[in-house]
């Protein structure tokens, strides 16, 4: 296929997606957004690309197509891994009940080390914080 007929199609199909918004202020800013979105999943995914050439994927249901569908399948299998670490990270289970939990200082009063630390800033922010 011939690239300047390529992107032709491409910009018309993306021209004909915003227009059906043509009364609302912001159509030509939509208009853009979806030209360097296109542009972008293009240059950084050669599978999008090769679908779009091969016609697996219809030049007209490009514009129409979210951000997350253009991605190639490592750049989607990163942001899963990276979700899976995030909530893993902000999960409150992982300390085990069973342990012992030793604190950093014994108690003055019964000698356990079953303590907790806290600093609190009681007074102006420019003093240190109380321990």
């Amino acid at each position: 296929m011939d690239p300047s007929k390529f992107s032709n199609q491409i910009e018309e199909a993306i021209f004909n997606h915003t227009s059906k918004n043509a009364n609302t202020k912001d159509s030509w800013q939509q208009y853009v957004l979806k030209i360097r979105q296109i542009a972008f999943n293009i240059n950084k995914n050669s599978s999008l690309l090769r679908n779009i050439l091969e016609g697996n994927v219809r030049i007209e249901k490009l514009p129409d197509m979210s951000a997350k569908e253009m991605e190639s399948k490592e750049a989607q299998k990163k942001k899963e891994e990276m979700l899976i670490n995030m909530n893993e990270g902000r999960r409150t289970d992982w300390v085990d009940p069973t342990k012992e939990i030793r604190g950093l200082s014994h108690c003055p009063g019964c000698k356990s080390y079953k303590t907790e630390h806290h600093q609190l800033q009681i007074l102006c922010a420019d003093e240190p914080m109380t321990t």
